[in-house]
């Protein structure tokens, strides 16, 4: 029997169809063949190879503008997308009726970049924005960290100041650990990127 597996891993992962070849399936797998043939066959009767290939996108399409009624659509929506490719569809038809392959082979092009930038767009989208998000509440918490962290590091680095004359950096930094301002290696690397940062 057929069933969807993996291909791929991680974020890129897709499901495919895959079609069993043991003997016992043999019938069901002849039964699966015969029903697509047949679909595909009814759809080139009805409006050409163009028209076949791109049936279910026309269906994908016409679902998502009859859901959103009479809205206007926003640009980059699945309902702008929707109509979109369907005007082109409907352009790249006119173009092979009248016999101009360039423009119907320029329009269909189209098509497969506005389905293709769709697909993209509905599947990865959400988690863009959800992780853009994520990235700027990082980097909020990071400066309220830093905000309420201030008045130690300014003292340590004050500390280490009045003691740097008589003592190297780790002594210093050794030094404020010892009086309760933190640890002392977090104190040189601190010590250390305040001095970068004063040379920039």
């Amino acid at each position: 029997m057929p069933r969807k597996v993996d291909r791929g891993t991680g974020i890129t992962a897709y499901k495919v169809t895959a079609y069993a070849t043991s003997p016992e399936d043999a019938s069901a797998l002849s039964e699966t063949f015969d029903k697509s043939a047949n679909a595909w066959n009814r759809a080139v009767k009805e409006g050409g190879i163009f028209h076949a290939t791109w049936l279910p996108v026309i269906r994908t399409c016409e679902q998502i503008l009859s859901e959103a009624k009479d809205a206007v659509p926003i640009i980059d929506t699945p309902e702008d997308f929707a109509q979109r490719i369907l005007q082109f569809i409907a352009a790249t038809k006119e173009a092979i009726n009248s016999g101009d392959a360039d423009r119907a082979a320029r329009l269909a092009s189209i098509v497969g970049v506005e389905w293709a930038t769709a697909k993209l767009k509905w599947g990865w989208e959400a988690d863009a924005l959800r992780g853009e998000k994520v990235v700027e509440s990082a980097k909020a918490g990071g400066h309220k960290a830093a905000k309420w962290k201030r008045p130690k590091t300014e003292r340590v680095l004050a500390r280490m100041e009045s003691l740097m004359p008589k003592m190297t950096v780790s002594g210093a930094a050794g030094q404020c650990a010892k009086e309760g301002l933190g640890a002392a290696a977090g104190n040189r690397a601190l010590w250390y990127r305040h001095r970068r940062e004063k040379k920039l």
